[in-house]
């Protein structure tokens, strides 16, 4: 599911997000708002974000605000065009590439847009592919470890056995450490999940 918003339904976006923040893939807001306190809640949603300097009708400083406030969590941003009032832009080249290297977290703020910036977003040439590259489940994963409990010791040349049980979980890397957890070497890169065990023979 995607969602996106315009105006009034720019904080509309912003609000349903952060209310059910495992329904949606991405969202794509435009010329909107929110409230920061719940941003943590989304500091992994894929968003690309609009708005226009000269908007009269909700501040741009709305959105700056959502975006300084996701930097300030750690999350990066891809600003496309202006960046903190320096509105040189990026070559279009450029922006390519940063969403093909997978960025997340978009900002595009128009320096000569207003309120009504629909029409250019909406037919922006790499939004619509970045979008529908996004997916998510709404379904939540567990992988509960039932052996071993910790603390074993295993001889090189012995057997051992690894189980589990797991939701919602297609496939498992298994890796081992001998030096805890400095470094880790792979026992297997693609174990069924829905086997519930696998053994193997330690190096």
């Amino acid at each position: 599911l995607y969602i996106t918003g315009l105006s009034m339904g720019g904080y509309g976006a912003w609000d349903l997000i952060m209310r059910y923040p495992k329904k949606f893939a991405a969202a794509v807001p435009m010329s909107g708002g929110a409230n920061v306190t719940n941003i943590a809640k989304i500091l992994k949603m894929p968003i690309w974000n609009f708005h226009g300097v000269l908007d009269d009708v909700i501040s741009v400083n709305q959105s700056r605000t959502l975006i300084n406030e996701f930097e300030r969590l750690g999350r990066e941003t891809l600003y496309t065009h202006c960046k903190k009032s320096d509105c040189t832009g990026m070559l279009e080249d450029a922006i390519k590439t940063e969403l093909d290297n997978g960025a997340d977290l978009i900002y595009t703020e128009y320096p000569n847009g207003g309120h009504v910036i629909w029409s250019e977003s909406y037919d922006y040439p790499y939004l619509l592919p970045w979008v529908f590259s996004k997916v998510a489940s709404t379904q939540e994963t567990v992988l509960e470890i039932l052996e071993p409990n910790g603390g074993e010791t295993w001889l090189t040349g012995s057997t051992q056995t690894i189980s589990w049980n797991s939701e919602n979980i297609g496939a498992l890397k298994l890796e081992y450490s001998i030096d805890n957890g400095e470094s880790w070497q792979t026992v297997s890169n693609s174990v069924q999940a829905a086997n519930h065990a696998y053994s193997f023979k330690v190096p």
